[in-house]
């Protein structure tokens, strides 16, 4: 089966077997019902399956990982799994609680993993914001650009990750560096 026909097995399941969340809501109307997908219930993707991989490149982040001068680097860290689905989804479960509860009406909560992961580009959106374009990968602030926030290999082969982005701690480094 192609990745859409596969998914289309999965879409409106629980509406087949006659609790979803039209239903579910009549029977408890301060219901929270959640959907966790790769790219939401609209869209042209919303059929697509997909990986962690698949979510940050279609957002835009694997644009920004890597070297200056090499490929695109994969964490081994789902990014757009945990950070953009999975406390995306959190958040929005225990807001609609919260709101149910308040108010005595559910929701039906829809997280897309790729766009939570697109919304976690603050500093990327900022860059395209004030100069029209993204940076190239290892060209703006946060992935090397700067001598105060990037890594360093050590002369015992090892890396030391320097987090130094505010002037007092840049100053302080250069103090105990005698640079």
């Amino acid at each position: 089966y192609s990745p859409a026909a596969q998914a289309a097995m999965v879409w409106g399941v629980l509406d087949k077997l006659g609790c979803g969340w039209e239903v579910m809501k009549a029977v408890n109307p301060k219901l929270v019902f959640v959907a966790l997908t790769g790219y939401g219930q609209t869209g042209p993707y919303r059929d697509w399956a997909g990986h962690d991989m698949n979510y940050n490149g279609y957002a835009g982040a694997l644009d920004q990982t890597g070297s200056a001068n090499g490929a695109p680097s994969l964490s081994n860290f789902q990014i757009a799994d945990l950070a953009g689905g999975a406390l995306t989804c959190a958040v929005g479960i225990l807001a609609a609680v919260i709101g149910a509860r308040n108010s005595g009406h559910g929701t039906f909560v829809d997280v897309g993993m790729m766009d939570g992961t697109f919304a976690l580009q603050a500093a990327s959106f900022a860059t395209m914001r004030t100069l029209g374009q993204s940076l190239p990968r290892g060209a703006d602030m946060l992935s090397g650009a700067v001598p105060n926030y990037s890594t360093y290999e050590c002369a015992d082969g090892k890396y030391v990750a320097v987090g130094a982005l505010e002037p007092k701690f840049f100053q302080k480094l250069c103090a105990e560096l005698q640079r």
